[in-house]
């Protein structure tokens, strides 16, 4: 076997890397010598099925560089409407998006066509992409062992990154896509945004990656144009009917997303959905967080227009939430990192809040509890016993928000365990931010030296310097810890930040 896998992952080996070099010593051996007429174009290495390819048919072919994956020593190259996948061994692959180029190799199969090259030309350089084949995503979805560059155009669903790369789920109409972009790029305005992307179109096997239908592989930020930008605060858009909802025909507005307000009932966290009725009639909307919504709750969601067995329904919905008060509808806070953001004068008003998120320090003989969710913590308030409340679990809270000694907090009127959460792993705790006070309440890490130690009721108080500045610390339940043995050793440690 010419490739193995490991883990899933295309590597290179001593014994493919010696199998290459014994490849290319025959082929200058045999250079003048009769033998198989190379395949020159990349229609014909297409159309060969596997067991054709695999009998390393040698291939002499030109082409223009779409895309790439130097992390895999991947080329993806396209020519008159057709496209190959090309594994180009050795650490770096050189050749740019717009270039053409000219490759000696020969074919293998495993899992999908492959071209192994053994001699890369570049001929011209910098001369474009070629125009790529506009498809739907649902044809996008439908083609098999497609290897071709291609452009499709949606609204984006879903968009995360991560160190290396950017995942996306475009949707158009019902249908939808998986994208991924490397090198990583700034999301931007680009969720919910109607946009047009151009890529390579390959099964997730020819990525050596064990998942079933088609990525669209894109290189760089330039790929994806955004044709309608989700810009400004998308529910200061008019207000329509359920009944008109119900009315307008949806077809072909696979980008049409509405706004209605109403009051919900019905409330299901397992079919994450509601009914939402605003006396005209009524809709059902489904929501990624409806634990956040109670009966009863006036609801504004802004949602796409879809449909299933059973009819029309507003789908992957945004929601604010607003309670009757005193002082008329307030709205119900459900983003740590907006309280965090509410003016003194807004938190004069104690608006309500419902949050989900994990403990991260809990001290109740002295009512100390932190909650944080994704890079966002606040202090607790008014935290009532309960059974099983850790640090690392994960509760539902339901309070309202006013002003802290250094930050906004919650004061807790309901707190529910929903589970073991993990405690996150935050900011990093640097010198300017924990002298300015400004990580109240958040998870932070670093690494220091730990000066002093001991034992203070349960806990285990300490003082690492870090990098020339003291910062207290509080190991939780560390009472059996022995105190002198954690003096001058360098640690990296969690704490929950305050202002020292």
């Amino acid at each position: 076997m010419i490739l193995s896998q490991q883990s899933g992952r295309l590597r290179r080996n001593s014994g493919y890397r010696c199998f290459l070099l014994v490849l290319l010593l025959f082929s200058s051996l045999a250079a003048g010598a009769q033998g198989p007429v190379p395949l020159d174009n990349i229609q014909a290495i297409r159309n060969l099925n596997p067991n054709e390819a695999n009998r390393t048919i040698p291939v002499d072919v030109t082409g223009t560089v779409v895309s790439r994956a130097r992390f895999k020593n991947l080329l993806f190259i396209q020519d008159q409407g057709e496209g190959l996948v090309v594994y180009a061994p050795g650490t770096n692959v050189l050749s740019e998006i717009g270039d053409r180029v000219r490759l000696k190799g020969f074919t293998v199969f495993q899992d999908s066509l492959q071209v192994i090259a053994l001699e890369i030309t570049t001929l011209a350089t910098g001369l474009g992409t070629p125009p790529p084949s506009k498809i739907t995503v649902q044809q996008a979805n439908n083609i098999k062992d497609s290897m071709n560059w291609i452009e499709v155009e949606g609204v984006i669903k879903s968009i995360s990154s991560t160190r290396s790369r950017t995942d996306i789920v475009l949707r158009q109409n019902r249908e939808t896509l998986s994208i991924r972009v490397r090198p990583p790029i700034q999301h931007g305005l680009l969720l919910y945004s109607v946009v047009r992307v151009r890529g390579m179109l390959i099964s997730w096997q020819q990525m050596n990656i064990d998942r079933p239908g088609n990525v669209l592989w894109v290189t760089g930020r330039s790929s994806i144009q955004n044709d309608a930008p989700y810009a400004g605060d998308p529910f200061d858009r008019k207000l329509m009917s359920v009944h008109t909802f119900f009315k307008i025909k949806t077809n072909g507005l696979w980008n049409w997303r509405p706004k209605l307000r109403g009051l919900a009932h019905s409330v299901s966290t397992n079919a994450r959905s509601f009914i939402l009725n605003d006396g005209t009639n009524e809709v059902r909307v489904t929501t990624a967080r409806p634990e956040f919504v109670r009966e009863g709750d006036t609801v504004t969601a802004i949602g796409f227009s879809d449909a299933d067995e059973h009819g029309l329904y507003m789908s992957l919905a945004e929601t604010r939430i607003s309670v009757a008060t005193t002082n008329g509808l307030q709205p119900v806070m459900i983003s740590l990192d907006r309280i965090r953001r509410l003016p003194p004068e807004t938190l004069t008003n104690q608006p309500a809040a419902r949050l989900d998120g994990t403990i991260t320090y809990y001290d109740p003989t002295n009512n100390l509890c932190y909650l944080q969710s994704g890079q966002a913590g606040l202090p607790l308030a008014n935290v009532p016993s309960l059974e099983g409340l850790k640090a690392g679990q994960r509760v539902l809270v339901k309070g309202t928000c006013e002003k802290g000694e250094f930050a906004p907090r919650v004061r807790v009127e309901e707190i529910q365990l929903v589970g073991r959460g993990s405690i996150p792993r935050g900011m990093g705790a640097n010198t300017a931010h924990l002298q300015a006070g400004r990580l109240d309440g958040l998870w932070c890490f670093g690494e220091g030296v730990i000066r002093t130690a001991r034992r203070e009721g349960s806990n285990l108080e300490a003082t690492i310097n870090r990098y020339g500045t003291v910062i207290p610390v509080t190991i939780c339940n560390g009472a059996d810890l022995e105190p002198d043995a954690f003096v001058d050793a360098w640690v990296n440690f969690q704490a929950v930040g305050r202002r020292y």
